[in-house]
């Protein structure tokens, strides 16, 4: 069993949900689906589970609040297919140690992985510790210094004071 966050995410027009798996407090695994209209999943009101492992590859969402109970049988038959091998590669590399950073910085540079990408990095810049370096050639469109660093996982310069998400 793994402690789970679960986010929901808007990337334009299109709804995601990312249930982001912890182990010893740091992230390690990453479920990935859209949102559509016909989705039965209704856990809105929740942000927090377990995930479950019941068996090789078949997994699930359990949700706490006074009762216990499933949310999301066999999450690999539920989400969405076609990120299935986006989201198991993404765990692949937080498993391996890969620095959020890195896995959000490339995220950000290949356009195929469109939403489910910008979802993704959506939310695992919010784990990146603030005042962590960003280890690119990027700099600041304000200043031009190269000395930028994520601040409440934004970008951000604190030369002065310009952020991504202002």
């Amino acid at each position: 069993d793994l402690p789970c966050d679960i986010s929901f995410i808007n990337v334009k027009e299109e709804k995601f949900l990312v249930l982001t798996g912890k182990l010893n407090e740091s992230v390690y695994e990453m479920f990935v689906t859209n949102i559509t209209p016909e989705s039965t999943i209704d856990i809105n009101s929740y942000k927090e589970g377990i995930i479950h492992k019941n068996g090789k590859g078949n997994y699930s969402l359990i949700l706490k609040n006074g009762v216990t109970k499933i949310a999301i049988e066999n999450i690999g038959k539920t989400f969405n297919k076609d990120y299935e091998s986006m989201s198991r590669l993404v765990s692949a590399l937080l498993r391996h140690g890969v620095s959020l950073e890195f896995i959000v910085e490339q995220l950000g540079k290949d356009c195929n992985f469109g939403s489910f990408g910008k979802s993704v990095s959506r939310v695992l810049k919010k784990y990146i510790k603030d005042g962590e370096r960003v280890m690119s050639n990027q700099e600041c469109p304000e200043c031009k210094s190269k000395n930028l660093v994520y601040k409440d996982g934004c970008l951000t310069c604190p030369n002065c004071g310009w952020s991504r998400c202002s």
